[in-house]
């Protein structure tokens, strides 16, 4: 029988690595909700997660940097993505580095674009460090609360099975209510590209 307990226990802090490193909003914001719990250490989630995602982004940026727009032609919707959000990504350089995390769609293309576009190595570096830094801190910190949250009601005083689907069902409305906002985000920003054509 598969064993939920087990598999946080054992493979918790893996899944929060590398979940960050991909666009790990609900996996984060699951792991700091159960970090309330006692499950999982808050800070532990938080400096993997920092890391993890820190990792990914330097290296999709080194991958559009020495690869360069070959690799975002090969396929047709990241050529749309590119053409669109490259002016972005030239105009808007700091804020788009520290923003684009939070914006469904676009998050794992967008260091590569960054990357093709040629912006300063040590420049990215340092705003990628700050921009990992922000990301997991907010994403933890809504997530904790949200696991405050669910204690206040006396969730858990549930067997932990049904807390960990409870937990899960409200980090999925908060991710649902967070792709709207940030798809809504993302079709500003690609209008914008789109206009500094």
């Amino acid at each position: 029988m598969f064993d939920i307990n087990a598999l946080i226990h054992n493979y918790g802090y893996w899944i929060v690595f590398l979940g960050s490193m991909i666009e790990g909003e609900s996996v984060l914001l699951t792991a700091s909700a159960l970090a309330y719990t006692g499950v999982l250490s808050i800070y532990k989630v938080f400096a993997l997660s920092f890391v993890g995602t820190c990792i990914a982004d330097q290296l999709l940026y080194n991958l559009g940097y020495y690869i360069g727009p070959g690799f975002l032609e090969k396929w047709k919707t990241s050529r749309k993505l590119f053409n669109r959000l490259k002016h972005i990504a030239i105009k808007y350089q700091n804020i788009y580095i520290l923003s684009f995390r939070f914006i469904y769609g676009i998050r794992i293309i967008s260091p590569i674009i960054i990357g093709v576009v040629k912006v300063d190595q040590k420049k990215y570096a340092i705003l990628n460090i700050v921009a990992s830094f922000i990301w997991a801190f907010i994403s933890c910190l809504i997530g904790y609360f949200l696991g405050s949250a669910v204690s206040k009601m006396g969730i858990f005083n549930l067997k932990k099975p049904y807390i960990y689907l409870i937990i899960l069902g409200l980090v999925g409305i908060v991710i649902l209510a967070s792709k709207l906002i940030s798809s809504y985000l993302r079709k500003k920003y690609i209008r914008q590209g789109e206009i500094e054509k």
